[in-house]
């Protein structure tokens, strides 16, 4: 059952960081196809949009090494896979809304998520499963996919 919980829990701050925090900031701008000189660059960004939400989902069920068993998922790639879907998202919805918020708003997403994650997450993942959780830090890097272990 806690799986279940931090994986609902995930979901639940996905929603809210992703979705209600942006459209908040827009407030009454859904004007998605605005002028027709921009429709189509703000329709493509739905495309960055729909990537990053599906990264933020294979992302919950991707596992770093714990317990001497092998990263799963994007986190072979990625150590902070759900964390990076959530970005582009974000970011891709200045795309949509032409709101300049928007940016400044997933810059201080990035800079919360990377503290957080250097200073909390990170340091207590190696205390529980020590070595193996260090050298996947060493070899996997923490915003910007790799195709695979042997390419870094």
């Amino acid at each position: 059952m806690p799986v279940f919980g931090n994986i609902l829990l995930t979901f639940a701050c996905c929603i809210v960081l992703v979705f209600l925090v942006p459209v908040f900031l827009v407030g009454a701008r859904f004007d998605f196809l605005g002028s027709m000189t921009d429709s189509w660059i703000r329709m493509a960004g739905l495309v960055p949009f729909a990537a990053g939400v599906v990264v933020m989902g294979i992302g919950l069920f991707s596992r770093p090494p714990r317990d001497g068993r092998e990263p799963t998922g994007l986190c072979r790639r990625v150590r902070n896979p759900v964390w990076l879907g959530a970005l582009v998202a974000v970011f891709s919805q200045y795309l949509l809304y032409d709101w300049p918020p928007i940016i400044a708003y997933g810059v201080v997403l990035f800079v919360v998520a990377d503290c957080l994650l250097r200073f909390a997450a990170e340091p207590a993942g190696a205390t529980r499963s020590g070595a193996a959780f260090e050298a996947w830090c060493e070899t996997v890097p923490r915003w910007i996919p790799h195709r695979s272990a042997q390419a870094r």
